[in-house]
Order: structure tokens, then C-alpha cells, then sequence
């Protein structure tokens, strides 16, 4: 198994970079580049063991405070390049219909249901996304279970760093809550 140390070796952002987005074309012709999909998950830890794209065995190694951003690229030995890609992610919606009173203790118990299961939030002025689990079902019940009028819940696939959404109101930073 090849392993990278991605602190030492990053290169930048192919959707950011024209130059880097040059020398990654002629090297993908040349057969030079390694592509590898992440998980949202996997693109947070420290440590990562995945396969390439081809089914090859890799470990990388970065920053714990650090995430990998669709499209970063790493150089490898000689003249190959590591290509990062992640996998969309599936966020839950939360939002109220401006025509409806909401029972504002009923809000703060939503509140209370995400806090306390962990779920990561963004707050922006229109909604509020959730990170989800893979099956939602469970939040779900328990939302609709507090029977808010005027909230909608829906879904939407993002992907974090797509050229067109490099905007930061764009793109979603989650924190994760901790008790430490």
C-alpha cells in the first residue's frame, strides 16, 4: 500500500488553479494521475485507508484540522499526481412557510432534538441544512412527530466544492458538537 503525506506534497485545488488544472490534463493523458473518491466522513480524518479508483490500497496522512476539497491534488513521486474527489452528500432541509405562526417553544424543542442527537447544523437566513446520517427516517419522525405548522422538510444533494459554488455563502462548513 502507497502512502502519501498530503502536508508535504499538496499542490492546490484543480478547480482553482488553471496551471495545475494544464499539468493534470497532460498528466491524465500520460496515465499520471491517481484518482480517489471520499466519503464527507473519510475527507475529515487524519488517517485514511482507501483504494484508488483502479483498486489500489492507499493510506493518507494530513492535518486533523484540515479537509480535503473536491479537486485538490497532491503530488506523488516522479511526475504522477494524486487527484482528490468526493462523493455528494445528501443534507436534510428545514424550513418554515412565511405565512404560518410558529409556536416558538416547539422551535426551541427542534433545536433541542438536533443538539442533542449531534446532527451538524448550518444556519443560513432560509433554512437550516442538517448533516444526516445514512437513513434520515429516524429524524424525520421525530421532526414531524413536534408537528410545527408551516415547516417543510426536504433534501438536497451538495456537492462541497464544485467550481460553480465556490461562493463562501455556497459552500456549507459544518462544526461538529462535542462535550469535551
Amino acid at each position: 500500500m502507497a502512502s502519501i503525506d498530503c502536508t508535504q506534497t499538496y499542490l492546490g485545488n484543480y478547480f482553482q488553479k488553471r496551471q495545475l488544472q494544464q499539468k493534470i490534463d497532460t498528466a491524465r493523458s500520460l496515465d499520471g494521475v491517481i484518482d480517489i473518491e471520499l466519503t464527507q466522513a473519510e475527507q475529515k480524518k487524519s488517517r485514511i485507508y482507501t483504494k484508488t479508483k483502479s483498486g489500489d490500497a492507499i493510506g493518507l496522512l494530513k492535518k486533523r484540522d484540515w479537509t480535503f476539497t473536491d479537486g485538490d491534488v497532491f503530488q506523488l513521486e516522479g511526475d504522477r499526481f494524486l487527484l482528490i474527489h468526493l462523493h455528494p452528500q445528501i443534507l436534510m432541509t428545514l424550513s418554515l412557510e412565511s405565512n404560518h405562526s410558529t409556536d416558538l417553544l416547539k422551535l426551541i424543542y427542534l433545536g433541542h432534538t438536533l443538539g442533542n442527537h449531534h446532527y451538524p447544523i448550518v444556519v443560513t437566513v432560509d433554512k437550516i441544512y442538517v448533516q444526516i446520517p445514512d437513513d434520515s427516517s429516524h429524524l424525520e419522525t421525530s421532526i414531524k412527530e413536534l408537528n410545527i405548522k408551516g415547516l417543510r422538510i426536504g433534501y438536497e444533494t451538495r456537492w462541497q466544492s464544485l467550481p460553480e459554488e465556490k461562493s463562501p455563502d455556497q459552500i456549507l462548513q459544518f462544526t461538529h458538537h462535542s462535550h469535551d
